[in-house]
């Protein structure tokens, strides 16, 4: 049996902007020596993920930057594709409640992780 129900459409449409997301994140990480564009800033972003990935307060405490009184953006930049990462594996972890009739099996959902 196929995952055709809407809660399985939305889980795979999730799946496939989060998996591009991080990916245009970490092209964004590369390219912001360059461009000076920070990757909270991708004009790709948007809702949840771009709220996720934008730096918060939480973000400058934890800097090591912050010592000599600099903004290190370019760490926060950094930080950016391991959280879209994170969001990825979620998407990945929920599949199980998401798609009722045919869950992906162990060993797929594995190599999702990796």
């Amino acid at each position: 049996e196929r995952n055709v129900d809407d809660d399985a459409r939305i889980w795979r449409n999730e799946m496939a902007y989060r998996g591009l997301i991080l990916l245009r994140t970490s092209v964004a990480v590369v390219e912001y020596l360059s461009k000076g564009l920070p990757s909270w800033n991708c004009p790709e972003l948007s809702g949840y993920e771009r709220d996720y990935a934008t730096p918060c307060d939480l973000w400058k405490r934890t800097s090591l930057r912050h010592l000599d009184g600099k903004d290190d953006d370019f760490a926060n930049v950094l930080r950016v594709p391991f959280r879209m990462s994170y969001l990825v594996r979620k998407t990945v972890s929920e599949q199980h409640k998401r798609l009722k009739q045919n869950p992906i099996h162990v060993t797929s959902e594995n190599l999702l992780y990796g």
